[in-house]
C-alpha cells in the first residue's frame, strides 16, 4: 500500500497495476484512499473501524457522474470521505443498507424468465427475435451452472462468486486431446455473457443495487477454429478416409457437406421435401439465426442424394423407411428412425491414454465446419466474388448494398458459381469433371434455324428462303444434324443420352413461339 497526497494530479498519474488491485492512502486524511484496478478504473474509498470491526466503503469512481450530475474529483471525494468517516466513527456502517437490499429483490430465476421472454419478443440489443437454439442454450446453461443461485437475489451474485462458478467450470471440464482452447474457458465465457444479459434486463426495470458483476470479470481469450481439409490432411487423404467409412449415411453426409458448405444443423435436419429436383434447388430450413435459405443443386450433390434415397429405402425399410430424413439413423432402442444425432467423426486411439488409462478419443475427420471453411476457401482461391459467396454460405455481410441489394435475381449466376466451386473441389479430390448445366435446345443450331424461319414467315408472310439441302430427305437432314449435335456434345463434355434427347426434340419439330418473342428458342435448364 502506497501513501501519497490525493489530488487531481496525483490520481491522474497513477498507472494500472499488474496485481488485481492497488490501494493508495491519503497522507493527510487517515482512512481516505483510492483503489486502482488492472483496467485503470480508479475508485475513491474510505476505511476505518465500526464498532471494533474494520469496514470499507466506496465513495465513487473518478471521472464518473454523481447523483447531482457533477463528476467525482479528488476534492469532492475528500469532502464526502470526511462525512463518511464521521458517521463510521459514530458506529454507522454505510454498507448496512446495501447488504439489506441484497437480501430482497428479483432473483436470478426472475431475470432468466424476463430475459428469455425478451429474446422471444425481439426486445434485445439487436431488436431481433432470437433463434430457438440461442433460447435453448440460455435456458439450459444457466440452471446447469448457476443452479444454486437461481432462487437467490441476483444482487447477491458478486463478481467474486461468479468467478468461483467460472473456475469450477474450467476445473470440471474434461480435457480433449484435439482441443484448440483450454477446457471450459469457452463455456465460462458464455456464463459471464448470460449473467451480464440477465442483469441488464432486470436493471432496466428494478434499478438493481451495485453494478453488473459480469463487467468486473475479463473474458478468456479464445483461439479461433481455423481447421480446413488442407491443414494437416490433404484432400485426397480426406477423401480416402471418407470413402473408407463403414456407415454410408455418414459418409454421404461428409461429402454433401463439402460440396454445399451447409452447417451441421442444416445437414442433420435435411429432409427429402427440401430437395427440389425439378428446379435443381436445395432448401436449408434449419439455418443459423433461424433464417432458411436455398442453394443451387450441383451435379455431385444431386447424384449423392439420388443414391442415398435408394439406399435409405433398402437400409431402413424394416422400420418403415427413412421417415423423410435425408441422413437418417436408428435410435438407441432400435425401434425408430431419426435424424443423425451427432456429426463429429472420432475414433479411439489405442496408442494414447488419458489420466485414467483409457484410450483417447481423437478426430478421424476435421469436422463439418472444417468442410464449410474449405468450401469458402476454395471459392476465394478460384475468384468467386464476395456477394455470391455470402449467398452460398448464408452469411449476412455488411453494408446496405450487400444486405438489401446484393442478392442475384436469377439462379443462373449462383448456379454457375456453385458449379465452379464444385469443379475446383473435384480437381482437388482427384475426381473426374462432370457436366453441371445443359440447355438442350439452345445448343442445337438446327432448332434455332427452324424457329427463325417460322418467325420470319409469320411476320412477313413470305415463304422461307431455299435451303441448301432442300433436295435432301428428312432422314438425311436428321443424320447431318446428329453429326453437328455430336460435335457440340463432345466439345461440352455432355453426359450419355444427351445427344438422343436433342435429336428427339429435333425430330418432333421446333417449339412454336408467340409472335414478336424473338428468335431465341425456349430451353429448360437441366442439372445432370
Amino acid at each position: 500500500m502506497a501513501s501519497l497526497k490525493i489530488t487531481e494530479k496525483s490520481v491522474a498519474a497513477i498507472t494500472p497495476p499488474t496485481d488485481p488491485q492497488s490501494y493508495y492512502w491519503d497522507s493527510d486524511l487517515t482512512g481516505f484512499g483510492v483503489v486502482v484496478g488492472r483496467t485503470g478504473r480508479k475508485t475513491f474509498v474510505v476505511r476505518t473501524r465500526v464498532a471494533g470491526t474494520l469496514r470499507k466503503a466506496a465513495i465513487g469512481v473518478a471521472g464518473q457522474p454523481r447523483a447531482d450530475g457533477h463528476v467525482w474529483t479528488a476534492t469532492l471525494a475528500r469532502i464526502e470521505a470526511k462525512q463518511l468517516l464521521g458517521k463510521m466513527a459514530g458506529g454507522i456502517d454505510p454498507n448496512a443498507a446495501k447488504r439489506a437490499s441484497l437480501v430482497t429483490g428479483p432473483t436470478l430465476r426472475d431475470g432468466l424468465t424476463l430475459h428469455v421472454a425478451n429474446m422471444r419478443a425481439g426486445k434485445n440489443r439487436r431488436r431481433k427475435v432470437c433463434s430457438p437454439r440461442s433460447i435453448q442454450k440460455m435456458e439450459s446453461e444457466v440452471p446447469r451452472h448457476l443452479g444454486e443461485w437461481l432462487d437467490q437475489p441476483i444482487a447477491a451474485l458478486t463478481a467474486a462468486e461468479l468467478q468461483k462458478v467460472c473456475d469450477k467450470i474450467e476445473r470440471d471440464t474434461p480435457k480433449r486431446a484435439d482441443a484448440v482452447n483450454a477446457p471450459g474457458v469457452a463455456q465460462a465465457n458464455k456464463i459471464i455473457a448470460h449473467v451480464s444479459a440477465i442483469w441488464n434486463a432486470l436493471d432496466k426495470l428494478h434499478d438493481l443495487p451495485g453494478k453488473n458483476p459480469a463487467t468486473r470479470l475479463s473474458l478468456s481469450a479464445l483461439k479461433p477454429r481455423e481447421a480446413r481439409i488442407d491443414d494437416g490432411v490433404g484432400f485426397t487423404d480426406w477423401y480416402a478416409k471418407v470413402m473408407a467409412m463403414d456407415n454410408a449415411v455418414r459418409r454421404d453426409l461428409q461429402l454433401v457437406s463439402l460440396f454445399t458448405g451447409i452447417r451441421s444443423e442444416g445437414l442433420r435436419n435435411l429432409r427429402w421435401d427440401d430437395v427440389d429436383r425439378e428446379r435443381a434447388l436445395l432448401h436449408v430450413r434449419k439455418a443459423k439465426g433461424d433464417k432458411p435459405y436455398t442453394l443451387p443443386l450441383v451435379a455431385t450433390v444431386r447424384k449423392l442424394l439420388d443414391e442415398r434415397q435408394v439406399d435409405n429405402a433398402k437400409g431402413f425399410g424394416h422400420l418403415g423407411g427413412d421417415q423423410g430424413w435425408v441422413f437418417p439413423s436408428i435410435s438407441r432402442d432400435m425401434q425408430r428412425v431419426q435424424a443423425v444425432a451427432e456429426v463429429k467423426e472420432r475414433r479411439l486411439d489405442k496408442t494414447r491414454e488419458d489420466d485414467d488409462g483409457d484410450p483417447v478419443l481423437v478426430k478421424y475427420l476435421p469436422g463439418i465446419h472444417a468442410n464449410r471453411r474449405t468450401y469458402n476457401s476454395v471459392a476465394i482461391e478460384i475468384g468467386i466474388p464476395p456477394e455470391p459467396r455470402l449467398a452460398l454460405m448464408n452469411h449476412e455481410g455488411r453494408g446496405v448494398n450487400v444486405k438489401h441489394y446484393g442478392m442475384p435475381q436469377t439462379w443462373d449466376y449462383l448456379r454457375s458459381c456453385a458449379s465452379k466451386i464444385e469443379a475446383a473441389l473435384r480437381v482437388r479430390l482427384g475426381l473426374p469433371a462432370v457436366v453441371t448445366e445443359i440447355v438442350a435446345p439452345a445448343v442445337a443450331k438446327e432448332t434455332r434455324k427452324r424457329v427463325a424461319t417460322t418467325n420470319s414467315m409469320r411476320s412477313t408472310g413470305k415463304p422461307p428462303p431455299a435451303s441448301p439441302d432442300v433436295s435432301v430427305g428428312p432422314s438425311d437432314r436428321l443424320a447431318a444434324a446428329r453429326v453437328r449435335v455430336e460435335r457440340v456434345a463432345e466439345r461440352r463434355n455432355a453426359p450419355a443420352g444427351w445427344v438422343d434427347l436433342v435429336m428427339q426434340e429435333l425430330a418432333e419439330g421446333a417449339p412454336k413461339r408467340p409472335r414478336g418473342t424473338g428468335t431465341k428458342p425456349r430451353g429448360k435448364l437441366r442439372a445432370v
